[in-house]
């Protein structure tokens, strides 16, 4: 997908014109993509449970979407892959445990730093873009990276170290964010959206008012005031 990009230039429609003339790097890419989707689509249907195996089918599946031109349905997929990253947590992990710390079950599931590391990354793409996730999914990182912060140590010996802790404070702030924005009622206080062409495109990933990460509550629950100080 980088080579035909590449190849067919820079413009808006550069992916169009590579269908267009038949590209036959397109088509070999397709049917890859088409036959890796289908040996997915089999493994769970057979009841196959393979965590490592899953996670690594969410990043193909966002990559390839994403190169496709269609971040609308990369998030969408990245968030279906989070999901299922959560449910396996509480199912497994018994207790509260942030998806970025090494841990017994993570290495019974042969699941290397780098997928955590990747998954922390998606975390995020996810919170920024249209993040549908329920209030409970949410708080459960954040109680989680408490946990985990009040281990941290007053002095990093690592960069490694710093960054995994830099990270965990991040989106454990974004996540308590995300349940503020719900209970606020920011989206249904938000003024109408309006658009200058004819809608928004049907494969982009829109900002609707009242989403967006980055505004500002109209009605902030008083009671979560202390909690935000203190993560602020």
């Amino acid at each position: 997908m980088s080579k035909i990009l590449k190849d067919t230039g820079q413009g808006k429609d550069r992916l169009r014109s590579a269908q267009l003339i038949r590209n036959s790097d397109y088509t070999y890419a397709l049917k890859q993509y088409d036959k890796a989707l289908r040996g997915m689509r089999d493994s769970i249907a057979e009841g196959k449970q393979d965590t490592r195996k899953a996670l690594l089918a969410c990043f193909l599946v966002f990559c390839f979407e994403n190169r496709s031109g269609k971040p609308g349905s990369a998030a969408a997929n990245a968030a279906s892959g989070l999901m299922l990253l959560h449910q396996w947590m509480v199912a497994t992990m018994k207790h509260k445990i942030p998806f970025f710390f090494a841990s017994k079950e993570w290495h019974y599931q042969q699941i290397e730093e780098d997928v955590m590391t990747a998954l922390a990354g998606l975390d995020l793409h996810v919170m920024f873009f249209s993040d549908k996730r329920l209030d409970t999914v949410h708080q459960f990182y954040v109680e989680g990276a408490n946990k985990e912060i009040l281990n941290m140590l007053e002095e990093f010996v690592t960069l490694r170290l710093a960054r995994h802790y830099w990270s965990l404070i991040m989106r454990r702030n974004y996540h308590f964010i995300r349940t503020t924005l719900n209970l606020s009622k920011a989206a249904e206080l938000a003024k109408p959206w309006s658009y200058t062409d004819d809608g928004p495109w049907e494969n982009g990933a829109n900002l609707y008012p009242g989403t967006n990460i980055f505004i500002t509550p109209k009605e902030p629950p008083m009671e979560m005031l202390p909690e935000s100080l203190r993560y602020r």
